[in-house]
């Protein structure tokens, strides 16, 4: 998308910038850089401040946590999440564990509001016990899975609030002789390339990359040809894309 733009793309990866030692890079980065895509940037980290108080030309990705005074490109994460345990609902499945992702951009809380908003809709309390942090990782998503499958009453469905977990999830009932989606059923968030080539195929909720790129990069030129800063959550919805994952609660 930048490219269509006529403008060139620098990429830097970085925990966080409001560090000490990061000071040199993000001098350096204001000198190379015209405008700035912060992608699911950290919530507590200080620089936040700094582009808002400063004004700079600068777009934020994923990032759910708090609006700025920028524009904040983000998914219907909360409307996702619901839609994603409705469809578990729908296949009968009435004990449904959740792996939450890292609080640190904000889109896992989101997700997980969703998730317990399907459940109270459907006249389901919420068991905090079915609740388990996965940090965004497949290892996590693992050892949160199979910390859900050692519960008393272990889920029939798992939903996972990224496909790397959802990955780790299923690994997890294969590990225990289960199947998928006949013991228990799995879904993920994000439809990145690798979840059509999982097994089962996994099913998810597909986020719009190209257009949410698009106006990401849309944001941030108009800011350097002019167009001041404003605050705006730009949300985009996501899709529900149903594979072999999921399956009806067993009998």
């Amino acid at each position: 998308q930048a490219r269509k733009r006529d403008y060139d793309l620098l990429l830097f990866n970085a925990d966080r910038f409001d560090s000490p030692e990061r000071m040199p890079t993000c001098a350096t980065l204001a000198k190379l850089c015209d405008g700035l895509l912060l992608v699911m940037p950290t919530a507590d980290d200080r620089f936040l401040d700094t582009i808002e108080r400063q004004q700079l030309c600068c777009a934020l990705v994923c990032f759910d946590a708090r609006q700025l005074a920028l524009p904040t490109i983000v998914l219907e994460n909360r409307a996702g999440a619901r839609a994603a345990v409705e469809h578990l609902l729908g296949l009968g499945h009435r004990r449904i564990g959740f792996i939450a992702g890292s609080a640190r951009t904000g889109q896992s809380g989101e997700r997980e509001r969703g998730y317990i908003d399907a459940l109270a809709a459907a006249g389901i309390a919420h068991d905090p016990a079915l609740v388990i942090d996965g940090a965004f990782s497949q290892p996590g998503g693992f050892a949160a899975a199979q910390r859900l499958l050692d519960l008393a009453a272990p889920p029939s469905a798992i939903f996972a609030a990224n496909d790397e977990m959802a990955f780790g999830a299923i690994d997890a009932v294969a590990s225990r002789g289960l199947k998928v989606p006949q013991d228990v059923s799995v879904v993920g968030f994000d439809d990145i390339s690798t979840a059509s080539y999982v097994f089962p195929r996994l099913t998810t909720m597909h986020q719009p990359y190209e257009a949410l790129a698009e106006r990401a990069v849309h944001e941030v030129v108009e800011m350097i040809e002019g167009r001041p800063p404003a605050a705006a959550r730009i949300a985009f919805a996501t899709e529900l894309v149903v594979r072999d994952s999921t399956g009806p609660a067993p009998a």
